[in-house]
């Protein structure tokens, strides 16, 4: 049995008696907490790093574990639910006043243009996720304002006002993704990629850009992908370009604070809502 600690490993602070009893080695204080939680994080992300790429050995023997990457995807169990009268009659009023005040949104309220049309294994990687940050298009209802109904006339010549609004309100699906767009079904974005508005195609959440990294450094890179949540890895893939390769996860126990963690990285980078391109 390793003695019990007496001091703090991060500031060397004299433990009291109940904290050394808890055998932690850490003492109090927010900031040796937070320093423990972050080294147990990073610790137990490199662990499963190491059983993934076991596994793609086991089971997957044609792709190469060297140097395989990692991306950490939030948990999301989307369900369906019906697009009800009332949520239809509401979306319509909304394009309506869209229309009748000439309603914009302001850019600088959403992240930049972040995801890379060059990255062909980025519409993978979204499906793999399932499009959590599709949520946000719920409450911006799925960021239609003037510009983008002003472009569909513009690709369809001849066309009024109220085509525009007739035709994203014939977008609309039978069954949604609950508490998410109401254009998000279990296949993806129910409107042509080419009528979704701008952030919807071009914005990239940490996980896909750094998905994007590794083809630019090399097209051919495939690239983990791991669904984390309650100390389980839910889903688990190789994504690569030309294909997703779901990996078998024994019954292990993963890491409780990956999911947490992600929480405060960037489905936003910090600038409001802003979705990531849902699944093609």
């Amino acid at each position: 049995m390793q003695p019990t600690p007496t001091h703090c490993r991060h500031c060397g602070a004299a433990l009291d008696a109940l904290t050394r009893l808890r055998r932690t080695g850490v003492c109090g204080t927010a900031k040796c907490r937070h320093a423990a939680a972050a080294s147990h994080l990073t610790e137990s992300k490199s662990r499963l790093h190491e059983q993934a790429k076991t596994l793609v050995q086991a089971q997957w023997p044609g792709l190469s574990a060297q140097g395989l990457g990692v991306v950490w995807l939030r948990a999301n169990d989307p369900e369906l639910v019906a697009v009800t009268e009332a949520d239809r009659t509401e979306h319509a009023a909304y394009l309506q006043q869209v229309l009748t005040e000439g309603l914009l949104i302001d850019p600088e309220r959403l992240s930049a243009p972040s995801r890379s049309v060059a990255s062909p294994a980025g519409a993978r990687l979204c499906g793999q996720c399932g499009g959590r940050c599709c949520q946000h298009g719920a409450g911006w209802h799925a960021f239609i304002d003037l510009d983008l109904l002003q472009r569909w006339q513009r690709q369809h010549p001849g066309s009024g006002p109220a085509d525009a609004v007739a035709s994203y309100m014939g977008y609309l699906p039978e069954r949604h993704v609950f508490g998410a767009c109401l254009y998000q079904t279990e296949q993806g974005c129910a409107m042509p990629r080419q009528q979704r508005a701008n952030i919807c195609n071009d914005y990239a959440c940490d996980a896909l850009e750094a998905l994007q990294q590794g083809h630019a450094e090399n097209p051919a890179n495939a690239m983990l992908a791991l669904t984390v949540h309650n100390d389980r890895v839910q889903r688990a893939a190789v994504i690569q370009a030309s294909a997703t390769h779901p990996l078998q996860w024994p019954d292990l126990e993963g890491l409780a604070d990956i999911d947490n963690d992600n929480d405060s990285d960037s489905d936003n980078n910090g600038q409001g809502p802003a979705p990531a391109s849902p699944a093609d």
